[in-house]
């Protein structure tokens, strides 16, 4: 006890110090800490005396006491009283309204707070304050505001005259915001700011009328750092304002200024809701002009806009989700790609537009769904439209046994469809537009018996399929085969282990894999949904289609060699290789005159390897080969390492018979993100089409940050496709030919500058969105 107070005396005799050279500089700077990180330059461990009761504890080397009960008390004042202390030269106590008069300096320490003043007033019982000639530091934001005048309540509003705001050692090496007049309300922790001035590195930046901001590092309303960026579409000019409306739900407005398009605005919505917290999300990017667009002489043109909505309900034991978005065209998110939102960006393909109900009962369930798209290709049309889906799934589990049942009945609508897959090709070509496409419902019907059982650490596995399709189309043209295909899979493997001496196992699995489904004519049958799985993903199933429009054929075995190495619970390397082999050649194809190598059983062989030499190293790779078209069809490699706080990654991915046009993938991609000092980051990705020969998109940068401010300046370059407008309505028979005649490659490069002012504005870190749309993300 003694020692504690020992301490508490000399703390306070240390304030006491203080506090005189307070009277000369009235600077809060003498009694909060400076800051080794980068994330503040100040810290506050405020001694507020002894005092816990509603009494005072007063020391000074002078005091009188008037008729009126008002204590004067001069030189080395201290009153120490609950959650408070106030160091001064002069002061006079009312005890009866706990209120304080201080003059020739005063300091006085609460919480959250620190206050340092010529002259002033406060009133403990309500915390009011009226002060001549200070600062303030606000603990919550790590701020410091230097004013002529102050008044208000700690517990409602404060109002400042002629202030300055920093969060910086010194201000003119850093940031500084100057005001007339701030309003702060004290509860909720937000501030005005009127006839504004924004200083950095001692340069006006920007004035402003009045701008609003947060006085908390927490979650709160306030103005984000803005985004100044400079492209072939001039100057990209945003203020973000974040909003908080409620503990679970926020929105992000920001008014946005493309100087070649015109003004718009980006808003981002969100809201946590439901027992499981299920997540609302709207975006939405809105452009009510562009002076761009319209020298493409687009028709109809009105305003440009893209909007997404997200939402998941839970209704006991049923569950709807909504995944919808839309635009004016399809060419606005090329255009105008979002920078708060994620719509989509300038690579999406395309926008989905589905709601889904699902509805679980025992070993049941039941799904009605609404799927379809809008295409953000010019070119392509919207495809079919599922309106609506029907699924009903039942399970039974009798020991060993698992049954299963499926239905699914699907509704398809289309005007038109664009000819990319199925049989509606010609010479080789793929068909622009196929006006009267089939339409009408197609039942599918599954039913599956599953059995599970280990002998002598072999565990087998063997399943016995029926599907059946059965179509009813609207044209009487267009004539469609019912089918019912029966499918047999059984699927042996084992698992072999050793421990080693440094805490590490051995895992070997082999597995064999035999399968049949028997062959059915299914030619004449349209295609609504379907398309050719990847090679990889056939190995161990019956599956060779994605849709339910084709069962395919196939009598076949795949033998598979799997190993571990496992070390205090972290696989350090996994290697695996498969073979595929066919005893004869697949009959069932989506593509007219699509045939397998006659004689050529070898089906693919795959080989996936991943090794983490390191806790920070990692390096991954897979590899695909086609016997029968003597090709690798896909290959992969990644890498990634972290040393001292530095990053780096390489990755490579090619890939045969990739997207609509079936062409190949072959990309390669390189990034750093390099800490060069303790203030200064370089960051670069470089992405490249090895095909062509030419680089897909670079960006390089650098970063600044210390406990005042941070900046980063990245300059970035893409190419992106670009559709010419003025050829789109040309009469093409085939896309391939439009594809060459509409589709252009464009350059865009941008300088992007953002800045953080820290205490003032929320983090939004805009490169967050460089790696997004990464090779190491496939």
């Amino acid at each position: 006890i003694y020692m504690k107070r020992l301490i508490h005396q000399i703390n306070l005799l240390l304030l006491v110090i203080f506090s005189f050279h307070v009277s000369a500089q009235k600077s809060v700077l003498n009694f909060i800490e400076n800051s080794d990180t980068n994330n503040s330059c100040f810290s506050y461990s405020p001694y507020l005396g002894e005092v816990n009761n509603e009494n005072y504890k007063i020391n000074s080397k002078k005091f009188d006491l008037t008729d009126e009960n008002l204590m004067i008390l001069n030189e080395n004042v201290e009153i120490d009283f609950k959650n408070g202390l106030l160091l001064t030269n002069y002061a006079n106590l009312d005890k009866q309204n706990s209120k304080i008069i201080f003059k020739n300096g005063g300091s006085l320490f609460l919480e959250k707070y620190v206050f340092a003043a010529e002259s002033g007033d406060f009133i403990k019982e309500n915390e009011s304050l009226s002060l001549e000639d200070g600062e303030v530091f606000f603990k919550d934001s790590n701020l410091i505001f230097n004013f002529k005048s102050l008044k208000g309540s700690l517990e409602d509003s404060i109002y400042f005259e002629n202030v300055n705001i920093t969060s910086c050692f010194d201000a003119s090496q850093g940031w500084k915001l100057s005001a007339k007049e701030i309003v702060v309300n004290s509860d909720k922790n937000r501030g005005v700011a009127k006839r504004v001035k924004i200083d950095l590195l001692d340069r006006t930046l920007i004035r402003l009328p009045i701008i609003p901001f947060a006085t908390s590092n927490k979650r709160m309303s306030g103005f984000l750092e803005p985004s100044l960026s400079f492209s072939s579409d001039g100057l990209d000019f945003m203020i973000p304002y974040y909003k908080v409306i409620s503990d679970s739900s926020d929105i992000t407005i920001a008014p946005r200024n493309i100087s070649d398009r015109g003004v718009g605005l980006e808003t981002n919505y969100r809201k946590a809701h439901g027992k499981t917290r299920n997540l609302r999300k709207l975006d939405l990017i809105y452009f009510d002009e562009d002076d761009e667009f319209k020298k493409q002489n687009v028709e109809n043109f009105d305003s440009r806009w893209a909007f997404l909505f997200k939402d998941q309900f839970n209704f006991n034991n049923s569950k709807v989700n909504i995944d919808w978005a839309k635009s004016s065209d399809s060419l606005v998110l090329s255009d105008i790609p979002g920078e708060i939102t994620s719509i989509g960006s300038q690579r999406s393909t395309n926008l989905h537009q589905n709601i889904k109900i699902k509805t679980y009962f025992k070993n049941s369930m039941l799904s009605i769904n609404h799927i379809g798209f809008q295409t953000l290709n010019p070119i392509l049309t919207n495809g079919y439209k599922k309106s609506p889906e029907i699924e009903f799934n039942k399970i039974f589990n009798f020991k060993n046994y698992y049954l299963e049942g499926l239905i699914n009945t699907s509704y398809f609508k289309a005007n038109e469809i664009h000819g990319f897959y199925g049989f509606q090709t010609m010479n080789g070509q793929y068909l622009k537009l196929i006006n009267n496409p089939s339409e009408g419902r197609r039942t599918y019907i599954k039913i599956s018996a599953t059995n599970k059982f280990n002998y002598k650490n072999i565990n087998f596995k063997t399943n016995f399929d029926v599907k059946s399709i059965f179509y009813d189309l609207d044209s009487s043209n267009t004539k469609a085969q019912n089918v019912s295909v029966p499918q047999v899979l059984i699927d042996i493997d084992s698992l072999f282990f050793k421990k080693e001496k440094n805490n590490s196992i051995s895992l070997i699995e082999p597995r064999l894999v035999i399968g049949y489904s028997s062959y059915e004519n299914q030619s004449s049958n349209p295609i609504f949904d379907t398309y050719d799985l990847d090679k990889n993903n056939q190995l161990f199933n019956n599956e060779r289609f994605v849709g339910m429009d084709r069962i395919g054929d196939q009598k076949f075995y795949t033998i598979g060699l799997r190993y571990q190495k496992i070390q205090m619970g972290i696989t350090k390397l996994n290697m695996s290789i498969s073979q595929k082999t066919y005893f004869e050649d697949p009959k069932v194809h989506l593509k007219m005159g699509h045939m397998a190598m006659i004689g050529s059983k070898k089906g693919p062989i795959v080989f996936m390897s991943s090794w983490m030499p390191k806790m920070n190293q990692m390096l991954m790779g897979y590899a695909g080969y086609q016997n029968d078209k003597d090709q690798l069809m896909m290959a992969a490699l990644s890498y990634k390492a972290k040393f001292n706080k530095n990053t780096f990654g390489f990755a490579k991915r090619y890939r045969r018979m990739s997207g609509d046009f079936n062409v190949v993938l072959n990309y390669s991609e390189i990034f750093s993100d390099i800490k060069i000092s303790e203030k200064f980051k370089f960051i670069a990705k470089i992405k490249r089409d090895n095909k062509y020969d030419k680089n897909i998109e670079t960006v390089a940068g650098f970063g600044y940050e210390n406990c005042c401010f941070a900046f980063n300046l990245t300059a970035s370059d893409k190419n992106f496709t670009r559709y010419n407008q003025a050829n789109s309505d040309m009469n093409y028979l085939y896309i391939n030919e439009a594809w060459n005649n509409i589709i252009e490659i464009e350059n865009k490069s941008r300088i992007n500058f953002e800045f953080k002012l820290k205490g003032f504005n929320s983090s939004f870190d805009k490169n967050r969105n460089l790696f997004n749309n990464s090779l190491f993300n496939y």
